[in-house]
């Protein structure tokens, strides 16, 4: 089949300030009198509760409260009356910071609010604000402590004791400047260790500010009584599996074909890289954090995870007697020889440094985190510090950063075979849920599909072996989404291996016991072996490495969003696994495989009849943009299915404490069948004086799937329309809207981005020509 270069996406030159929809409803009704009395009530006690716990010797007090809104959160009107909003959450409750007790403006408003309604008005004073307050409380102690604490038993203050050591992460609120937080964080540091604590670590991100400590259980009852600190916790732990090996000797093995300096390079944040011979020449370099750890993987992981993102389909290459490196490698090694971060550094600087050192020391823009903490979940809007960390460095450094979604063991003890009959339904069961920190919005989550149904010669001799999972399906120990605020996620999901039902050990098998279930990379002692096999997502996130270093080898100067479109926009969801888990209905196929199975071929290049058109641009807050996508005669009306696939990436910016996690947001609509000048007079911004926007009729917009509603949740979108009729009466030209909306990020000035559009022919149908003949080849 040809290959073609993809085609320019013309945008029409008028970039206009967007129309706003929504708005609020009215405020409830309330009796301005009692509601008000129970305000200053609730507002007294909260103020009172945290002076009793202030001590002396701590930090310099601030007030934290807790506010239960009904309506809008009505972040303006806090921020006037001297409130900052630290976080908010789904159930409309908000965490506000003061640097005094007093609040005099917030009580004159209660006051105003509770004289009722004044003669010449309709409503009580500051009604829309005060009746949109249900009610005032502290942060309690034990709000503080953390989901990992938690599970080990720990939820109450009391819980923590005595004589005990504990290593503890404390993150404190986002109090605004970076200033005001290092000095709080001073303060709880020193007076940690009047307390007989050790600082190990500390950390003071664009938003993030953290403090790792040694700790007696009675120093973390006192940092628990001190309203500066959002959450103390435990550390992460890693979620990582381990293999046995596969025999074959180095002399059995083709040699590696001759690697070029100009291939594309992948960073693996693991556990170190070591020198196996078929990789040795195209390791670039490798860094440890901290120094101590040295580079060397002796935990058997990341060499496995390197030579994946090296070679693909290992199995599939020794199979056809020919090694090819597709991509060099570079290493940061983060983890110790069991599996362990270093108590010596937060997670979340610890994978900036990582990040930032590969990208600056070796100009790394692909990376591969196969970690993950299992102990915390994604639970709703909220994220973790260390996901906020990646999603930010996405936008700083304008780096693709590939995860994966986390492993689960789906049944023990009398329920182990539970693991064979309820297969798929325990997948999308709450405990299933993806864990830090693959619920992020600019990272990509990478979920994992069975490469077969796992079973050996063994099998045919042992009938209690059973298979679980089979060509394509999702593994039985992948993890399932969404992601942050319903995001899709995973983003995709690749090749991770399988589980199998082993009856006469009563137990469940992967690729680290029978070779069969696993897919095949590299071992970490080649003197040993050359091979391992392994199941788990982890080694599913460096296939999807692998076709990134593809699509920006062939597009070098190619935006971390570009990459990242291109990547949706040829992942198909497959078959095996659509069919598998159509029973659960609902989400279920988004919630495991995300927009699915990548095609690094189709990413990269277009064919006869099927042409990719991309543009990268950028877009001021509450702006809009309109791009012109050409339609050959012969898409209009040549017989057979044809589709418009439509793709966006973009990466907001981006805070944990937050509901609205991502500070913009971005969508877009396909139009066909109208002039432009009506396009955009219906989605510019007016004023009284121009009256009401002229409307475009319903059968003007392509429908697409997944509904705006849906895929408007995530920082990459693909949704996509198919025709099987004569659509020539809507013309040769189709429009795509792109609106980008400002949030609490509003202030950012632009929002970069990158879109593509496939249009694809079911028919040999000659598209490519055509579409070149009008728009520009980019290459």
């Amino acid at each position: 089949m040809p290959r073609y270069d993809h085609l320019e996406l013309v945008r029409l030159p008028e970039r206009l300030p967007r129309r706003k929809t929504g708005g609020g409803g009215p405020p409830p009704q309330r009796n301005p009198g009692g509601h008000s009395r129970q305000l200053s009530d609730e507002l007294d006690e909260a103020i009172a509760s945290q002076r009793r716990r202030r001590r002396p010797d701590s930090v310099d007090p601030s007030l934290i409260l807790r506010v239960q809104m009904h309506g809008a959160l009505q972040e303006d009107e806090w921020a006037k009356v001297g409130l900052t909003v630290l976080s908010s959450d789904e159930d409309r409750t908000l965490i506000l910071f003061a640097d005094s007790d007093e609040l005099d403006e917030f009580r004159n408003k209660l006051d105003s609010y509770g004289q009722g309604t004044q003669p010449g008005r309709q409503n009580p004073a500051y009604a829309a604000f005060i009746a949109n307050v249900d009610a005032i409380a502290e942060v309690a102690p034990r709000d503080r402590i953390g989901m990992r604490a938690r599970e080990e038993g720990l939820v109450e203050v009391d819980d923590f004791q005595a004589g005990v050591e504990y290593i503890l992460d404390i993150e404190l609120w986002d109090l605004g400047p970076r200033a005001l937080r290092e000095r709080k964080l001073d303060d709880i540091a020193a007076y940690s260790e009047a307390l007989g604590a050790e600082e190990l670590d500390r950390h003071i991100g664009p938003n993030l500010t953290m403090l790792r400590l040694r700790a007696d259980g009675t120093v973390a009852r006192s940092l628990l009584n001190i309203e500066e600190i959002a959450e103390l916790d435990f550390p992460p732990e890693p979620d990582l599996t381990t293999s046995e090996l596969i025999e074959r000797p180095l002399a059995d093995v083709p040699d590696p074909e001759d690697a070029t300096d100009d291939l594309p390079l992948i960073g693996i944040i693991d556990s170190g890289i070591n020198d196996h011979p078929l990789i040795e020449d195209v390791i670039a370099g490798s860094i440890a954090i901290p120094d101590t750890l040295g580079t060397a993987d002796d935990f058997c992981h990341g060499t496995f995870v390197g030579g994946i993102a090296t070679f693909g389909d290992l199995r599939a290459q020794l199979g056809q007697e020919r090694l090819v490196r597709y991509a060099r490698l570079c290493s940061a090694k983060v983890v110790d020889d069991r599996g362990r971060f270093p108590n010596s550094r937060l997670t979340p600087r610890l994978m900036r440094e990582a990040v930032t050192r590969l990208h600056d020391e070796f100009g790394c823009r692909i990376f591969v985190v196969a970690l993950g903490d299992r102990k915390k979940l994604i639970e709703g809007s909220k994220v973790g510090p260390w996901t906020q960390t990646l999603d930010e460095l996405v936008r700083e450094l304008d780096v693709v950063i590939i995860v994966s979604a986390g492993n689960h063991q789906p049944r023990g003890g009398n329920r182990i075979e539970e693991a064979v009959t309820e297969y798929p339904r325990y997948l999308v069961e709450p405990s299933n849920r993806l864990c830090e920190p693959a619920g992020g919005m600019n990272i990509v989550t990478v979920g994992s599909l069975a490469h077969s149904n796992g079973l050996g010669p063994q099998a045919q001799e042992n009938i209690g072996i059973r298979p679980i999972a089979d060509l394509n399906e999702p593994s039985p120990f992948s993890r399932a989404g969404p992601g942050v605020r319903g995001s899709i996620k995973p983003d995709f999901a690749d090749i991770g291996g399988t589980l199998i039902y082993d009856g006469q050990a009563i137990a469940l098998r992967g690729g680290e016991a029978r070779p069969e279930a696993g897919v095949v990379s590299l071992h970490y002692r080649p003197i040993d072996r050359l091979f391992a096999t392994y199941s788990g997502t982890s080694y599913a996130a460096p296939l999807v490495a692998f076709k990134a270093s593809q699509i920006l080898a062939r597009f070098p100067d190619a935006s971390a969003n570009l990459v990242r479109a291109l990547l949706a926009s040829s992942a198909i969801p497959p078959e095996e696994a659509l069919r598998r888990l159509e029973p659960l209905g609902g989400r279920a196929a988004l919630d495991l495989c995300g927009h699915g199975l990548v095609d690094a071929e189709r990413a990269a290049f277009s064919d006869d009849a099927r042409v990719m058109l991309y543009a990268e641009d950028e877009l001021e807050i509450d702006h809009f943009a309109v791009y012109q996508i050409p339609i050959p005669d012969a898409f209009q009306t040549e017989r057979g299915r044809r589709t418009v696939r439509v793709s966006l990436a973009y990466d907001p910016p981006v805070r944990h404490s937050r509901l609205d996690y991502n500070g913009v947001s971005m969508g877009f609509r396909l139009i066909r069948g109208c002039e432009p000048d009506l396009i955009f007079e219906h989605f510019r911004q007016r004023t009284a004086e121009e009256g009401p926007f002229p409307r475009v009729e319903n059968r003007y917009n392509c429908d697409l799937s997944p509904s705006s509603t849906i895929r408007e949740k995530s920082s990459l979108q693909t949704a996509s329309v198919t025709f099987s009729r004569d659509i020539q009466q809507y013309g040769d030209n189709y429009y795509l809207v792109v609106r980008c909306a400002g949030g609490w990020a509003g202030d950012v000035g632009r929002q970069s981005f990158a879109v593509t559009v496939e249009l694809s022919h079911e028919a040999e149908v000659q598209l490519y020509e055509r579409l070149r003949q009008r728009v520009r080849v980019r290459t």
